[in-house]
């Protein structure tokens, strides 16, 4: 199975499926449009972060997921010296979320927005943190870095620093809170929880086919059709090789 990284570009492929008569339609085609070629825009290197994709052939079908093994993160950073910086992410699905305040009825919600995430995460993109410090929030297990509308939809006005939150009954110390993403932001997260308290993703760290993660780099240099990518090889487990490339599209 290869593995391809994988960056798109920020022209998606309905963007010109659309279709309209008269000024004013055209405007509101032009209008989307330029939203679209914004996709991600704020966030500092754009060019230089890719999704790392896996190449799937099943007979005659073939597909590229982003859904990749445990190792690989680790494993690019060994074998690849053109990325600077790997880290992986690990969807939540639903979870519920509670804080507990003595002498009050706990506040309950369902939340459909919460990952797990590595140290390295919020560095690598770096998001813009209102509390907390990026390179070190999510370093210790069971904490937890909020989004700005998380923090006041659970803790008001007070300062969610050093608090407790319970995610299906698990208990998280709030170590961080990054500025809202901006609604041409590709990710969407409230929650970033410390990878470290997944035991799941530990006890697959040595699995190639176990595809639960999504795992992003940063490379050293911006990435065009040009220079094109890196082309290393990567032996998985003795059971043969992934090759590399990169595309041009994670928006």
């Amino acid at each position: 199975m290869p593995f391809a990284i994988s960056k798109k570009s920020s022209v998606h492929p309905h963007q010109h499926q659309w279709s309209g008569r008269g000024p004013g339609c055209n405007l509101a085609h032009r209008l989307f449009v330029l939203h679209e070629n914004s996709y991600d825009n704020f966030v500092p290197d754009v060019n230089r972060i890719c999704a790392v994709g896996l190449d799937l052939k099943f007979g005659e079908e073939e597909g590229l997921t982003t859904n990749t093994p445990p190792p690989l993160g680790p494993r690019i950073l060994q074998d690849f010296p053109e990325v600077e910086t790997a880290a992986r992410t690990f969807f939540l699905q639903e979870t519920v979320v509670r804080r507990e305040t003595p002498g009050q009825a706990p506040l309950v919600f369902n939340e459909n927005t919460a990952y797990g995430a590595d140290t390295a995460f919020l560095e690598l993109f770096n998001f813009p943190m209102l509390q907390g410090n990026a390179s070190t929030a999510l370093d210790r297990s069971n904490t937890v870095v909020l989004s700005e509308r998380m923090a006041e939809k659970y803790f008001g006005k007070k300062s969610p620093m050093g608090q407790t939150l319970f995610f299906n009954d698990t208990q998280y110390t709030v170590t961080g809170v990054a500025k809202n993403l901006p609604l041409n932001s590709t990710l969407r997260f409230d929650f970033l929880l410390s990878m470290s308290t997944f035991k799941v993703v530990d006890n697959f760290a040595w699995s190639w086919l176990w595809l639960q993660v999504d795992t992003w780099v940063k490379l050293r240099e911006a990435v065009t059709p040009a220079t094109g990518g890196p082309g290393s090889q990567i032996s998985h487990d003795g059971q043969g090789t992934c090759s590399s490339r990169v595309q041009s599209d994670w928006h």
